[in-house]
């Protein structure tokens, strides 16, 4: 999140970082919202004492950090580095692997749904690695649930 509070202005919303949308995740109006009000609030109070400088609009920063906001950022902290960390394998293997599973599963020809749904299992199976790797990366991810 950068610098909330300058000089004259405050920060909000998308600007202040509080919409994520890493592709994985997306959440983040609610945040933006409260950030306007509590930017507001304080935007109101200073402009009451005929105020603009940072030091008077300090409470918004002061008030964000009270709020759910900051402790949701907080929460998924982990998440942007783990994502950032599995980025190839979220972004380009899995999804190759879902869709060539899919088309697997989904292929017609003569051979039993049961062949095809194997080899679309397996087919995942290989991107994850296997039975362990799937349950390393439920561990890995896991605070998401």
């Amino acid at each position: 999140m950068p610098e909330l509070v300058h000089d004259g202005a405050v920060i909000v919303g998308d600007a202040a970082g509080l919409v994520l949308n890493n592709g994985v995740h997306l959440e983040g109006t609610n945040m933006a919202v409260e950030s306007g009000f509590h930017a507001g609030k304080a935007v109101a109070e200073a402009a009451s004492g005929a105020r603009r400088d940072d030091a008077a609009l300090t409470q918004y920063r002061e008030d964000l950090t009270d709020s759910f906001v900051v402790r949701n950022l907080e929460r998924y902290d982990w998440l942007m580095e783990t994502v950032q960390s599995d980025r190839e394998f979220l972004f380009e293997e899995l999804p190759r692997a879902v869709a060539d599973a899919g088309s697997e599963y989904f292929q017609m020809d003569r051979a039993p749904k049961e062949e095809h749904a194997s080899a679309a299992r397996q087919r995942l199976l290989e991107a994850v690695g296997g039975y362990t790797g799937a349950a390393k990366l439920a561990f890995r991810y896991r605070n998401l649930i």
